[in-house]
């Protein structure tokens, strides 16, 4: 059952705005009696404004009707209007029609009892917008709550009111009638308060078909604001394997939609900041997150830290290995998969979103240079082969790059045209621009990140067949079987030769057709869609 709480915004000091309260709250108990009744009233100068932002507060959940201490509402009407409001996620008037009474019928109404409805009005409107409100208490922080910028009287109503339709949607009125019992007016049309009010309402007006420019107007969160965390291993800037920074692009991305993005890298020593990405080192023990993101070795914590928030829990698979098969039948509520084979493999029931690793071509490109290069010389990424190569090959130039993990098993043979590049973050200018043809003879790969990165300078790549090779190169690859030596050195040779120009023709339009923006378009809208 929803939790109603019933405000009146009042500050006592004048005997017949006293009265009015006491009459109105006594009436809105009978109209509501299982509801709960506030008086509530704010310390410093008396704010409309503030004091009803400070009742929304103190009613904390469920719906509020904030009820001005001189205005009655008709019951039915009110309670059509809360369950509305319980429902929608809208502001609701429970009201089309605005009485208000003359000075004879306000004494009528005390004097002799006169039901308020039957009194004598001096004034009448068919489109009133302030006096009720009714509204859940989510919505109303929402729509950025009242602007206590405006001061003395005049216009807060009717910039809460602009502000609502813009980001909440457009405002529900009820059938029915508010009656304002009358007093002396408070409003002097001429003060410079009024002025300045009218000049700050005017921006809400102009804001009024541009949620993003009235939410920066009115500070109210973003309804797809989703605060994100990451759980990983290890991190950027230190370790920048593949799928650390696959990882990294796919969190830049929704950190570039406004989301709130942070990362917990649980094998790191220092905390550092990426990209404008929050990088803690160690492990947490909890997080405030909606969302808790998380691959490799950290998928058993970061699914336990989810669930203890309360957050959705997407897992990013890398491969579709027997442990990361386990993990994805553990369970997620989002499986992201970096190539259509992994997705495929993983034999998942219900959808698996692909997103292959995301390479920006423009970061990557450059004039190539003369030096064959193998990224990461370890037994498992060729080393053995790429050494071979440069040893049938001494006339030939050649760059072993360092890679970001297993340095333990990095193989390092100090032979004269084998120049070795330690580790380094810029793969423009430290490889790309030194390479002409760059080897991947990887046992296994679940893609080809630096064969992709390669293509967008139009250096092409002599491959393992992997399955994740094939997929990210296409027709652009020059596949060659891992334990055929005589074949790798037969394909280098080539694209040394007369076969470079047509290598690099394919390397680039394969770069032209994997433009990430599409899938990542998707990854972002997969997780606001949480």
């Amino acid at each position: 059952m929803t939790q109603v709480t019933v405000c009146v915004p009042f500050r006592p000091g004048m005997l017949d705005r006293e009265i009015h309260a006491d009459y109105v709250s006594a009436r809105l108990r009978e109209m509501l009696p299982d509801a709960r009744h506030l008086v509530v009233d704010v310390d410093g100068d008396f704010s409309r404004a503030r004091v009803r932002n400070e009742s929304v507060r103190r009613a904390g959940e469920g719906v509020v009707v904030l009820c001005d201490a001189d205005t009655l509402p008709e019951e039915q009407a009110l309670r059509d209007a809360i369950d509305g409001a319980a429902r929608d996620g809208r502001l609701h008037l429970p009201y089309t029609r605005y009485r208000a009474l003359s000075p004879e019928g306000t004494l009528a109404v005390y004097a002799r009892g006169v039901d308020p409805m039957d009194a004598p009005v001096e004034d009448e409107s068919r489109r009133p917008i302030g006096g009720v409100w009714v509204i859940s208490v989510d919505a109303y922080w929402q729509a950025g709550g009242m602007d206590e910028s405006f001061v003395g009287w005049g216009f807060e109503d009717d910039s809460f009111f602009v502000a609502a339709n813009c980001l909440l949607g457009q405002t529900v009125r009820h059938e029915g009638t508010i009656t304002h019992l009358h007093h002396k007016s408070a409003a002097n049309l001429r003060s410079p308060s009024y002025r300045t009010n009218r000049a700050r309402h005017q921006q809400y007006v102009r804001a009024r078909r541009s949620p993003e420019a009235m939410r920066r107007l009115t500070g109210a969160p973003d309804p797809t604001r989703r605060r994100i965390v990451a759980l990983a291993h290890y991190y950027l800037p230190t370790h920048r394997a593949g799928a650390e920074i696959m990882l990294h692009e796919l969190l830049k991305a929704l950190a570039a939609r406004g989301h709130q993005v942070e990362v917990w890298a649980t094998d790191e020593e220092r905390d550092a900041v990426v990209d404008g990405i929050a990088v803690h080192a160690g492990t947490p023990e909890m997080v405030d997150a909606d969302v808790v993101v998380s691959h490799l070795k950290s998928v058993l914590l970061a699914r336990k830290l989810a669930k203890k928030a309360s957050a959705r829990f997407v897992l990013l698979a890398h491969s579709a290995a027997p442990w990361v098969v386990k993990d994805v039948r553990a369970g997620a509520d989002l499986v992201v998969a970096n190539s259509e084979h992994v997705a495929r493999d993983l034999r998942r029931r219900g959808e698996t979103l692909v997103v292959h690793p995301p390479i920006y071509a423009d970061q990557h490109r450059t004039r190539p240079g003369r030096r064959v290069t193998l990224i990461n010389p370890i037994p498992a990424k060729g080393s053995g082969v790429f050494y071979e190569l440069a040893r049938r090959m001494p006339q030939t130039q050649f760059l072993v790059v360092e890679g970001g993990y297993q340095q333990s098993e990095q193989v390092r043979e100090r032979l004269p045209n084998v120049r070795w590049q330690p580790h380094t973050k810029d793969m423009r200018g430290r490889v790309w621009a030194h390479t002409k043809v760059l080897l991947v003879p990887s046992a296994e790969e679940s893609y080809g990140m630096v064969a992709v990165e390669a293509a967008a300078s139009g250096i092409p790549t002599i491959a393992a067949p992997t399955d994740g090779l094939r997929e990210a190169l296409g027709d652009a690859g020059r596949f060659v079987d891992v334990d055929d030596i005589d074949a790798w050195e037969a394909a280098l040779r080539d694209l040394l030769g007369v076969g470079w120009r047509n290598a690099s023709k394919r390397a680039l339009a394969r770069s032209a057709e994997l433009d990430p923006r599409k899938e990542v378009g998707a990854w972002v809208n997969a997780i606001e869609s949480l």
